[in-house]
């Protein structure tokens, strides 16, 4: 009598075709962790940009908040020889009589303009300043003048005015200042940037602490 035949196991292990689908869809998984992590970097990487720059607004804001806060109501000779408030302050330009932070000069009071300039196919938001004497005419600027460039990729820059006239009732909002008698008590500045740039600039109404002029 003859004994059943045993049956042969199946070895254990993955054939030829498991192995080649397994070594594929590592390498996909792979290719995909690497390009969510590359992904992720470039994401970080622009949103620490981004925040630098918006802190560089923060930081022009402040500065600019300062130095219309020291506008003082200093008087010059115009183009007529007569005496006027040094202060010239247009939509697209302020120019006016105050000190400047310690790392920009050596005290003193110095003209001071604020205004942009054409820099390729975008402008600048640019801060001039120059040494004020009671002896130069007008607000104008020599070749000495010294310059910082502010912000870069701007489209526009404005600015508004708002004070008390004449007969000491408030004169609204104005894009220009044309009071030769008294400082504005607030400034107001709007920046514009350009469509590629992805900074934003809050609303900017600064205060003249300067105590008003007597008339």
């Amino acid at each position: 009598m003859t004994g059943a035949r045993p049956q042969r196991r199946r070895q254990a292990g993955f054939t030829l075709m498991e192995l080649l689908v397994s070594i594929t869809v590592l390498a996909l998984l792979s290719v995909m962790m690497v390009g969510g992590l590359n992904f992720g970097a470039r994401v970080w990487e622009r949103t620490e940009s981004i925040a630098q720059d918006q802190g560089r607004v923060a930081a022009v804001q402040a500065l600019l908040r300062r130095q219309i806060a020291q506008m003082q109501p200093q008087q010059v000779r115009g183009a007529d020889r007569r005496p006027g408030m040094a202060l010239e302050g247009k939509a697209e330009r302020l120019v006016f009589i105050g000190p400047v932070p310690e790392y920009l000069g050596q005290g003193g009071y110095y003209v001071v303009a604020v205004e942009s300039e054409a820099a390729g196919p975008t402008r600048n938001l640019v801060l001039r300043w120059e040494p004020f004497t009671r002896e130069r005419p007008g607000l104008n600027f020599s070749d000495r003048a010294r310059k910082e460039v502010l912000l870069t990729g701007v489209r526009s820059v404005g600015f508004k005015y708002f004070g008390r006239g004449r007969l000491n009732q408030p004169t609204g909002w104005l894009t220009s200042w044309n009071d030769s008698g008294q400082l504005p008590e607030l400034v107001e500045i709007t920046v514009d940037f350009d469509t590629r740039e992805e900074l934003t600039w809050p609303v900017l109404a600064a205060a003249v602490v300067t105590e008003p002029v007597q008339r």
